[in-house]
């Protein structure tokens, strides 16, 4: 089912090395963004929910995203200049370069997490923690974009949020980024060291306070002066409920990236890592 759909009058796919796709993947849905590179705005922007089928087998998935793919002619462009895409799961571990093996991954990553045969970890460098985010992605669906988009770079959440936080000398720097209805990524930055990042399983606003206080308990930010910054803004239900326990700032975004008018601020921040 497609929630939003958003196309800029100025588009022109057919124009070699103009534009970049940036794609969302979740198990429920995928969203996709479209940006002109010489312009530097957004034109278009695209959310997909999956049937509730989509969620029971990989195979489902997999033939879900090839029919969106059939039917959708902005994701069948071969002239983009980059395509990125951004998968969300909580299937992840930050591992050190140096206690990074090729023949000792699986081994590595299955001591906190579980994967199917169906699914094949991928890494992404993080150059700036000198470590790499490995992470479980379905091995169907990566052989059917490598195939349609030879060029895609597959990452991470946790990558987006490690490469985009800014360090605050002055108090630590807890994000919580948020995605539609499944996850929620947070990564704590202190003295300009990530101190933790990982994905937990959160439905509703209660869940994501129930990983504040562990987190604030267990790194003992109570005493502390910090900084929590979340895709939310005031007005959502989520934020105005935290902010009854917490100080909440919405994380700022790229205001040198101009946007179509009809994509709303919500928008802007619900695709946090495709805009």
């Amino acid at each position: 089912m497609r929630n939003t759909y958003i196309i800029d009058s100025s588009i022109d796919i057919t124009a070699k090395e103009k534009y970049e796709l940036s794609i969302q993947l979740m198990l429920d849905g995928l969203s996709f963004s479209i940006k002109d590179t010489i312009n530097n705005k957004i034109v278009a922007l695209a959310e997909y929910q999956f049937s509730p089928i989509t969620l029971t087998s990989m195979d489902n998935l997999d033939a879900e995203i090839r029919k969106l793919y059939e039917s959708e002619k902005l994701l069948q462009n071969k002239n983009y200049k980059k395509v990125d895409l951004v998968y969300i799961t909580d299937k992840q571990s930050l591992i050190p370069e140096e206690f990074y093996d090729t023949n000792s991954l699986k081994t590595l990553f299955t001591a906190q997490n579980e994967i199917t045969e169906n699914e094949e970890l991928l890494s992404n460098y993080i150059k700036s923690e000198k470590a790499y985010l490995v992470f479980a992605f379905p091995g169907l669906i990566s052989h059917f974009l490598y195939k349609k988009f030879p060029q895609i770079n597959i990452y991470h959440q946790s990558t987006i949020i490690l490469n985009n936080i800014v360090d605050n000398k002055n108090k630590s720097t807890l994000v919580a980024i948020k995605t539609r209805n499944k996850y929620t990524t947070f990564a704590l930055k202190e003295n300009n060291r990530t101190i933790l990042v990982n994905t937990y399983p959160t439905s509703k606003s209660e869940d994501i306070l129930y990983y504040i206080s562990a987190i604030a308990d267990g790194f003992n930010l109570q005493n502390k002066e910090y900084e929590l910054l979340m895709n939310i803004e005031k007005g959502e239900i989520a934020f105005d409920k935290l902010s009854q326990y917490v100080n909440v700032n919405t994380i700022e975004k790229d205001l040198s990236t101009k946007y179509h008018k009809k994509i709303s601020s919500k928008e802007r921040l619900r695709n946090y890592y495709i805009l």
